[in-house]
C-alpha cells in the first residue's frame, strides 16, 4: 500500500504531498517528509533540470501482511515534468538510498 505525504517546498519546485503525519509515525518515521534531501540529490542525478520540473510527491511504500505490519518497504519520488505529460519515478528504499529511476508515458531520462 502507498501513502502520499506532506506538502514541502523545495529546490527545484513544490513538492506535493497529501495525508498526515500520523500515518508517517505509524510505519516508523517521524520525518514529516521523508527522503525529501535525497530524492531532489536523486532527481538531479538523473539529469532531470530543476527548470523542467512541475511538482514532485514522495509516496512511503508500505508492506506488511499475515499479522506483520505496516512496515515502510521504500520512498518514491512521482515528478511532475513540464517537458512531458507523464512522470519520472525514483526508487528508494527505506533508507533513502538510490535503486532506480524510470519514466513513464512518453516521458524519456536525459
Amino acid at each position: 500500500m502507498k501513502h502520499a505525504q506532506h506538502i514541502l517546498p523545495a529546490i527545484f519546485g513544490l513538492l506535493v504531498f497529501t495525508g498526515c503525519q500520523s500515518d508517517l509515525q505509524s510505519v516508523g518515521y517521524s520525518d514529516p517528509d521523508p527522503c525529501a534531501e535525497e530524492a531532489q540529490a536523486h532527481i538531479q542525478d538523473a539529469g532531470i533540470m530543476p527548470d523542467e520540473i512541475d511538482t514532485i510527491s514522495l509516496v512511503v511504500v508500505e508492506g506488511g501482511g499475515l499479522g506483520v505490519g505496516p512496515f515502510v518497504t521504500g520512498v518514491e519520488a512521482w515528478v511532475t515534468p513540464t517537458t512531458c505529460k507523464e512522470n519520472y519515478v525514483v526508487v528508494m528504499d527505506e533508507f533513502c538510498r538510490f535503486e532506480r529511476v524510470y519514466a513513464r508515458g512518453d516521458c524519456k531520462l536525459p
